[in-house]
């Protein structure tokens, strides 16, 4: 990908925590100005990155790997490479999991529903091989990440309706992923609020009583709280109130904050 790529952002993210301790970018802005166009906006003094932290947050692992292990040659042999290779392992650790984690997932959800073993693993496989996943998979896109949150998250609450015990974990766990989502993405709030919408729909067809339907979507929410918690440590740290200026931080504006 090239570096002036919009797609990148995520790694110029990744990059910002762990090479300078910040989220701000001004030194890759000094050093590479094509680079560093339309993928930052102006706040006060400093230049951030026009992305959400949830992605970029489970980048750092595999951004580490690669700063502590192959960096050093390449910066020595092949120093073009250096951000494409720091890209693909950014992208590679968080996703390859929640894809395999997916799969996993879709594999059971289709026993569950009766579905023959063989079938099962096919529809596991057609997931993963689809030509969206992997056009997906080869850079650091955010809508990968959260749509598979997100049928995790659906994944699991239907596991948890079916479960007899009704066990609270799952639908704390559920809550989280979708929660972590909005992280990622704010458009993936919408995600959030049918879940829990099908939450409370579900219980309370069930038990045929509000008290009870609103107590579990409490609880589905009590998770993506948690999850969203991340966010607003994130805006009240770099930009001091997570709500006054969240627009202009978490989109692509192009405007001096400052004023």
């Amino acid at each position: 990908l090239a570096p002036h790529s919009l797609l990148n952002r995520y790694a110029y993210f990744t990059r910002g925590w762990v090479d300078f301790g910040a989220v701000h970018l001004d030194d890759y802005r000094l050093k590479d100005p094509q680079a560093a166009k339309n993928l930052v906006f102006p706040v006060a003094d400093y230049y951030y990155v026009s992305a959400h932290p949830g992605l970029s947050i489970l980048g750092i692992p595999g951004y580490l790997v690669y700063k502590m292990t192959l960096r050093t040659l390449v910066l020595s042999k092949a120093p073009k490479l250096d951000f494409f290779l720091s890209n693909l392992f950014v992208c590679f650790i968080p996703l390859v999991i929640v894809l395999a984690i997916s799969a996993i997932a879709i594999r059971a959800f289709a026993l569950r529903l009766g579905a023959r073993p063989p079938t099962a693993v096919l529809s596991a496989l057609a997931f993963i091989s689809s030509s969206l996943v992997l056009l997906d998979t080869v850079s650091l896109r955010q809508t990968l990440f959260i749509g598979n949150l997100m049928l995790l998250s659906f994944i699991l609450l239907y596991f948890w309706q079916d479960n007899k015990r009704k066990t609270k974990f799952l639908l704390l766990i559920a809550g989280f992923l979708a929660g972590y989502a909005v992280v990622s993405d704010i458009t993936a709030c919408i995600g959030l609020v049918l879940l829990a919408a099908y939450v409370f729909a579900s219980r309370f067809q069930t038990e045929k009583s509000w008290p009870v339907a609103l107590r579990h979507t409490a609880i589905f929410l009590l998770g993506a709280l948690i999850a969203l918690s991340i966010l607003f440590i994130y805006l009240c740290v770099y930009f001091g109130n997570p709500f006054v200026k969240y627009k202009h931080c978490l989109f692509l504006v192009d405007r001096d904050l400052s004023q």
